[in-house]
């Protein structure tokens, strides 16, 4: 049932579902799929939810690790915390 409803549902954008296993888990179902950007994945979420299939879905995103360090780095160069100010 889950497998049939992303399938319709990404088929319905143009899309489908990359992958999808079952778990024990406080979730029953992993699914990865390769979306444009984020406001695709939360549209993807919100169609999901409106199929009645799923009663809770979390979004987990695929992020780089060296743009992420890059710009913490970039803040430090400028940013003082309370207290450190000169």
């Amino acid at each position: 049932m889950h497998q049939t409803a992303a399938k319709v549902v990404c088929e319905a954008v143009g899309s489908e579902p990359t992958d999808m296993v079952f778990i024990q888990r406080s979730s029953d179902v992993f699914g990865i799929m390769h979306v444009q950007n984020v406001e695709q994945a939360v549209g993807f979420k919100e169609a999901f939810m409106a199929s009645g299939v799923w009663s809770k879905i979390d979004l987990l995103h695929e992020i780089d690790l060296g743009f992420v360090i890059s710009i913490a780095d970039q803040v430090r160069g400028i940013y003082l915390p309370a207290g450190q100010e000169s």
